[in-house]
């Protein structure tokens, strides 16, 4: 999935059930429940992406990513299926306080990380071993998310915050600006430009 914009949905984004998917400059917004929901394992990239939910057209309680490496069949047996994801460079935010779910059964693989993101994850030093040079819970301040506006203000956090080697592998944002001018990509599907 590149260069898409996947939004408006009254249920789930994206939903993956034992999947491999590679997702880049893509953004995923305005859902009822889950902007990705990731289970049944799989294995998973998404690169450069802003995912922002602020659905407001109901209550909306789940959150925006979850992620399960195993479920439970109709017998009542636990079916195990390794899970891989990987989240870099990608803003993951809205309106409730947690929006990732981590739903783990440690006999089978559950590789996940998050590089370089900024994310809105009240107790993410529960799961502290899943981030590595991420922002917490500091609004990204993208310019109208009501408008399905999704670039970002000057001062915002995810502005040249991004990992380098991850800019140079998709050096272009979604709309054709290059992230590597500076050597500071930005975290999300779209580069800061100076209007």
């Amino acid at each position: 999935i590149k260069n898409s914009i996947i939004k408006n949905m009254s249920s789930t984004a994206i939903y993956a059930q034992g999947a491999k998917i590679k997702a880049s400059n893509t953004i995923l917004s305005n859902c009822g429940e889950y902007l990705t929901m990731l289970s049944i394992g799989g294995d998973y990239q998404f690169i450069h992406c802003t995912m922002y939910n602020s659905y407001n057209s109901s209550e909306r309680v789940t959150p925006s990513v979850w992620l399960q490496n195993y479920y439970i069949d109709i017998y009542g047996n636990t079916q195990l299926r390794g899970l891989s994801a990987y989240f870099g460079n990608t803003i993951i935010y809205g309106n409730i306080d947690n929006e990732l779910m981590f739903v783990k059964n440690e006999n089978t693989k559950f590789n996940v990380k998050f590089e370089n993101c900024l994310v809105k994850q009240n107790n993410y030093s529960s799961f502290s071993e899943y981030f590595t040079n991420c922002i917490y819970n500091i609004e990204p301040m993208l310019n109208a998310p009501d408008r399905m506006d999704y670039s970002l203000l000057s001062g915002s956090p995810a502005i040249d915050n991004g990992l380098l080697s991850l800019g140079k592998y998709y050096p272009i944002d979604r709309n054709g600006n290059s992230r590597i001018l500076d050597n500071k990509p930005d975290i999300g599907a779209l580069e800061y430009k100076v209007k």
